[in-house]
């Protein structure tokens, strides 16, 4: 964090600590530390299981399985929608 923090004050870059968030991501087999404690501007910033970027959610494993499951929820509820629409409004039967 030392040297992300010099780069923004010769940047001039500002960080906000709210939206900030932590994650420490790994592809190893066994378990990492739970915790990892890390300061923004001596605010203590969140640590996430999960993150979302450009639309995209990625884990902490850096696997898309959360994005996965995101995609067959919507997908679920659209296509029960048009089912809902279809039977009310063209008079589709089962």
């Amino acid at each position: 964090m030392t040297k992300i923090s010099k780069w923004a004050r010769e940047t001039k870059a500002r960080f906000n600590e709210k939206k900030s968030k932590t994650m420490l991501m790994s592809r190893r087999k066994r378990e990492e530390r739970g915790e990892v404690v890390v300061y923004l501007n001596n605010n203590l910033l969140k640590q996430v299981k999960t993150m979302k970027y450009l639309w995209i959610i990625i884990d902490k494993k850096l696997t898309i399985r959360e994005l996965k499951k995101q995609a067959t929820d919507k997908f679920t509820k659209l296509i029960s929608y048009f089912i809902k629409i279809s039977k009310t409004e063209l008079g589709f039967k089962p």
